[in-house]
């Protein structure tokens, strides 16, 4: 059995109810119990076809609303059903945004636990099993003096065949997860990696880490893959003639510069303008974004670059 009538019948017919004397109801007292005399108006507040609220209004003294009243509560009952609904919607969008983002983590924690496995899996234990082939290889050649020169050559082609394919593994597997972020953590990772730039551009990169705290693995993943897809932008298109990367927490947050004394450029025709080619910044913001991290551009033509990246750190204790 319904308990609350009056409302069933307002939302069924979506009408104003209205009681000149709410003694007389009997359901009232299932309604709103304790006020036992009196009227009550009841307007539906309808945004298009659809309910989204009930406007009540209730008085001491029997019969009091009017017809006019009721009409000047109608007017007043569409703008904010309007609102309401405006309010519920936005209300809806958050709960469901929401709900995506902790979707997203979870799929990116499962793919980057995944990744790590098949990371190790090709270092370890399909590299070494390359690396033992080729070991093997190279006995077996030493082994053909005296025979047919093409015989040597394929052998040899072997060998050279096989360590490319351990160093196209090596990389493929570095790819997938970054040995460096396991064995040295995301400072060391960072260091490492600028040092390597470094040597095989023959680009000055200086780097300094200051109170670093580790992040969630995807967001040290997404804070590498920045800083090497950043350091591949400067060599690549900057001119500059150095750089400075630096790792520091600010609060609950931990952020990563690149900074270059290079040509610059104008950040926001590369992110609205998908047609110029330049999707490495459009690439480095969703990434970071799905982590709750966010991605600063600061550059100018003829005034070098400043990238920030920004993601956001589990609870910490408080220092002290």
């Amino acid at each position: 059995m319904n308990t609350l009538p009056l409302l069933d019948s307002l939302i069924r017919q979506r009408k104003p109810v209205y009681l000149a004397d709410v003694s007389h109801s009997p359901h009232w007292r299932a309604h709103l119990p304790g006020h036992d005399q009196g009227s009550w108006l009841g307007i539906p507040l309808m945004s298009g076809n659809e309910l989204v609220g009930i406007f009540s209004l209730g008085s001491s003294k029997l019969d009091f609303f009017t017809a006019a009243h009721q009409q000047t509560l109608e007017t007043v009952a569409a703008p904010i059903a309007q609102t309401l609904q405006t309010v519920l919607l936005w209300e809806w969008r958050h709960a469901r945004n929401a709900q995506l983002s902790a979707l997203t983590q979870r799929v990116l924690t499962v793919q980057e636990e995944e990744r790590k496995h098949v990371s190790r899996e090709l270092h370890d234990e399909a590299g070494q099993a390359l690396t033992a082939l080729a070991i093997n290889l190279e006995l077996l050649q030493q082994d053909l003096t005296g025979q047919s020169q093409a015989l040597i050559d394929r052998a040899h082609d072997a060998v050279v065949l096989t360590y490319q394919t351990l160093q196209f593994l090596r990389n493929v597997a570095s790819q997938l997860r970054p040995p460096a972020l396991d064995s040295l953590g995301l400072d060391g990772a960072l260091e490492q990696l600028c040092k390597d730039t470094a040597r095989r551009t023959a680009l000055p990169i200086s780097f300094l880490a200051q109170d670093v705290v580790e992040p969630t693995d995807t967001a040290s993943l997404a804070l590498y893959r920045f800083v090497q897809e950043a350091l591949t932008n400067v060599a690549r298109h900057a001119d500059a003639s150095c750089v400075q990367v630096n790792v520091y927490r600010a609060g609950r947050e931990l952020c990563v510069t690149v900074r270059d004394d290079g040509k610059g450029f104008d950040a926001d025709a590369h992110l609205d303008n998908s047609r110029t080619g330049k999707l490495g910044l459009l690439g480095m913001r969703e990434r970071l974004m799905l982590v709750g991290g966010w991605l600063e551009i600061s550059s100018q033509p003829g005034m070098g670059s400043f990238l920030t990246a920004r993601v956001p750190l589990e609870k910490q204790p408080q220092d002290g």
